[in-house]
């Protein structure tokens, strides 16, 4: 499971909310992020801080930690 979507759960967001929120019309292009399939573009990284409440910081180290 990744880092990205442990935090998802944690703040128990559904991805379907979160695809919805970056504007995919499908769940599996937001599902490619967290697979880190798909690079996070900045606006995205911005809307998903916010909407975890926090840090960008903290969704690049869950993104990119290994």
């Amino acid at each position: 499971m990744s880092n990205l979507k442990n935090l998802r759960k944690q703040k128990g967001v559904t991805m379907v909310h979160m695809a919805k929120l970056l504007g995919y019309k499908s769940v599996s292009s937001y599902q490619k992020i967290e697979e880190g399939k798909t690079a996070l573009k900045a606006d995205q990284l911005m809307i998903i801080a916010k909407e975890f409440n926090v840090e960008p910081e903290k969704i690049l180290n869950q993104i990119y930690s290994y």
